[in-house]
């Protein structure tokens, strides 16, 4: 009987309070549209929303990323391989990001400074949001790349599966949000719709990320120390 993986569980528990969590929402949606009554009203306050600020949602989105980015730092401190430190640093700035609301903030004062017009169907402050995202992936993409650089040939197929994920989160965080923000009335319920695609696209990819670093830093095929002598690009 062939053996399950041992981070399987972890990834499976980490999805299955999502779609709690997502689940817990619509229902709220549900209720705030009529749909349902009765005691799904025990469900109608902001913190079941996934897209509500330190709603439940999203402490557990941050708590993900916590773990993820500390099982990194741990990997680089195991490995000595500088890509799992840069990896750890990225995905510590979507917890800064999150703590601070730096790409709100930050947009803001981009649109001011700018006195930023709507183009193409985008608010200014969304305008001024994606410029300060531009902003922190642009040192995240520096530290990415040094660290990629003098990684080993091991450490950098590791890094690849985690470039991938973020890379899909930062198409639901970025790209589905201009999208919702485009066509939110486009008909009736888009823009719940889209919430739920954005946002649960969101934890979802931060479940799997979580996995894979764990399972990076303590897992039998995570990187060893030995892995440093893999030959380096110059």
């Amino acid at each position: 009987m062939a053996r399950t993986p041992p981070f399987v569980p972890l990834l499976a528990a980490l999805l299955a309070a999502d779609a709690i969590l997502i689940l817990l929402h619509v229902l709220n949606q549900l209720y705030d549209m009529g749909f349902i009554g009765g005691a799904a009203g025990a469900l109608a306050g902001p913190g079941f929303l996934i897209d509500e600020e330190m709603g439940y949602a999203e402490t557990f989105n941050n708590a993900k990323a916590v773990v993820g980015a500390a099982a990194l730092f741990f990997c680089y401190g195991r490995t000595r391989e500088p890509v799992f430190a840069a990896l750890g640093f990225a995905l510590a700035l979507v917890v800064l990001d999150e703590g601070v609301r730096y790409h709100e903030l930050t947009g803001t004062a981009i649109r001011n400074y700018l006195a930023l017009s709507p183009a193409l169907g985008v608010r200014p402050q969304d305008l001024g949001e994606l410029m300060a995202w531009a902003m922190l992936g642009s040192v995240a993409a520096v530290a990415l790349a040094a660290g990629f650089r003098h990684s080993g040939q091991q450490a950098r197929r590791i890094a690849l599966l985690f470039l991938a994920l973020f890379a899909v989160l930062a198409f639901f965080g970025i790209v589905v949000d201009m999208l919702h923000i485009v066509f939110g009335g486009a008909f009736r319920g888009a823009k719940r719709l889209g919430t739920v695609i954005e946002d649960g696209g969101e934890m979802a990819t931060l479940s799997l990320i979580c996995t894979a670093a764990v399972a990076a830093a303590f897992g039998e095929a995570g990187p060893s120390r030995g892995s440093g002598s893999d030959p380096r690009v110059s």
